[in-house]
């Protein structure tokens, strides 16, 4: 993935990573406020699940909202 390649500012080396959160309507809100309420706390599981993971290979690591 793009995002996934290093790039360099003042002759540093960077890496960004990205986690994102998932809520479905109707199941887990039915309000845009409850939905983005609920996507970002299941974007916080996600982050503190993957952190220090620097590969992806598995579906199994993508959180879903509950």
């Amino acid at each position: 993935m793009a995002l996934e390649e290093p790039y360099l500012i003042g002759g540093e080396r960077h890496q960004c990573a990205a986690s994102i959160g998932l809520a479905l309507y109707p199941k887990n809100a039915n309000t845009l406020t409850g939905l983005m309420r609920e996507a970002d706390q299941a974007m916080y599981r996600a982050k503190a699940r993957c952190r220090g993971v620097h590969e992806v290979q598995s579906e199994d690591l993508l959180e879903k909202a509950v």
